[in-house]
């Protein structure tokens, strides 16, 4: 996913797959970054809904850490 944003930087579906996957892999810092910034790119994805509540528990899991 690195590989394809380096290729498409403005690629806000990239951006929101790999805040998935980091979300998945527990790097929720790295995953917030990205689910917000593919947000500020797309604000009325279809989507949008969705990945905003993901942002919300990511950022929970954020706090958590601190």
């Amino acid at each position: 996913m690195n590989r394809m944003l380096a290729v498409l930087p403005d690629a806000p579906e990239e951006l929101r797959d790999r805040g998935a996957l980091y979300a998945e892999m527990g790097a929720f810092r790295a995953a917030l970054e990205d689910l917000q910034a593919y947000l500020r790119r797309r604000p009325d994805a279809p989507d949008a809904g969705d990945v905003r509540a993901r942002v919300v528990e990511v950022a929970a899991a954020c706090a958590r850490l601190n």
